[in-house]
């Protein structure tokens, strides 16, 4: 337990110098590099970069120890003074740094149990109101990438946001309403850049960091600026090489949607 708190105050302490300097990263830093940083920041709540010290140059850090053998002591003193048949051999108190554990544990295993069982959930309710369909402009963009896994395209009856699902297995989502060709061609090749980026997988490890620090809010916060940092990489990697008037359409089509944007999904 140690070293799980030092690690909730090496990452803390980083996310909250990435909080500060938040508005300077924004101007001065690409999403890429953005990415990158909160990325490193969850991975700072992982690594114990102290034990990276040679032994010799450490520190040594005290940490207040609980003696529970004076409570064994005054139990004794009461017993002596007491008539009743008071065995302190029997006497077990219950210790904090025997709990603290538990509920650790406890809580990191419900963390996971509800975003497995979340996403099972979404996955099942989102085939269940889509079709499967074939679209020429995504396999007219297919090509200029280099995915050679098979997309799948499904077409969504509830006029749900795109969005792509799948690691092993991915299924590109679109509404199902009046999109013109260009405007799937734009939405195509963003949510494409999420797999080419590997964004799913990166957000699934970082949820498996959230859960063994689900306790520590810090950590939702780096799951938010991740999220944030994967859509302006990707933004930024389709658009880095169309004119103004295509940069004009793919935003436009992009700030439709974003009100009803949801979580990618693995």
């Amino acid at each position: 337990m140690k070293t799980l708190l030092f690690l909730n105050i090496q990452g803390s302490v980083l996310v909250i110098l990435l909080l500060l300097l938040k508005k300077i990263i924004h101007r001065s830093f690409s999403g890429k590099a953005q990415r990158a940083m909160w990325a490193f920041a969850a991975v700072m709540f992982l690594l114990p970069i102290w034990k990276l010290v040679p032994a010799e140059k450490a520190v040594p850090i005290i940490i207040p120890y609980y003696d529970d053998s004076l409570i064994y002591e005054a139990v004794a003193d009461i017993s002596e003074n007491d008539d009743r048949d008071f065995n302190t051999e029997e006497f077990s108190p219950i210790k904090i740094y025997d709990i603290v554990p538990l509920i650790w544990g406890s809580g990191a295993a419900l963390f996971m149990l509800l975003s497995i069982s979340s996403y099972m959930v979404f996955l099942f309710k989102k085939r269940r109101a889509s079709n499967s369909v074939t679209d020429e402009v995504l396999e007219n963009i297919l090509p200029e990438t280099d995915i050679k896994r098979k997309i799948r395209l499904r077409e969504c009856t509830d006029n749900d946001s795109p969005m792509l699902t799948g690691v092993f297995f991915p299924v590109v989502y679109i509404p199902k309403n009046e999109l013109n060709e260009a405007e799937r061609g734009y939405i195509y090749r963003h949510e494409l850049m999420h797999f080419l980026h590997k964004d799913l997988l990166l957000k699934w490890f970082v949820c498996f960091i959230n859960a063994i620090h689900w306790f520590n809010p810090f950590m939702y916060i780096v799951m938010r600026n991740i999220n944030e940092a994967c859509e302006i990489y990707c933004d930024e990697e389709v658009t880095k090489d169309m004119d103004i008037e295509s940069k004009r359409g793919y935003m436009n089509t992009i700030l439709n949607l974003v009100g009803k944007k949801g979580e990618n999904y693995v």
